[in-house]
């Protein structure tokens, strides 16, 4: 398994507050991929069609950033058994 050291966000302070927290939400839901015992709801979380408030669709969307590859991304990683963890 390789683990990919997260270091936080770059430039955190040009992204507005708002922007920040579905990045976070974003961010524990990948991590999420790589937990025992949480893996089953992430899954379901990134590969949910829902658009409503807290969904990958309306995170993404705050984001500006496509869903699908956001999922693509998210589960290639975990295939290949990578996992995130915060820096100590």
């Amino acid at each position: 398994m390789r683990v990919i050291q997260s270091e936080g966000f770059g430039l955190v302070n040009a992204i507005p507050p708002e922007m920040r927290v579905w990045a976070a939400v974003l961010r524990q839901a990948v991590i999420d991929l790589g937990v025992p015992g949480k893996k089953r709801g992430a899954l379901a979380w990134l590969q949910s069609h829902m658009d409503g408030p807290g969904s990958l669709l309306f995170v993404c969307s705050v984001l500006n950033v496509a869903p699908g590859y956001v999922r693509r991304l998210a589960l290639q990683g975990m295939e290949r058994g990578e996992t995130i963890r915060d820096a100590a």
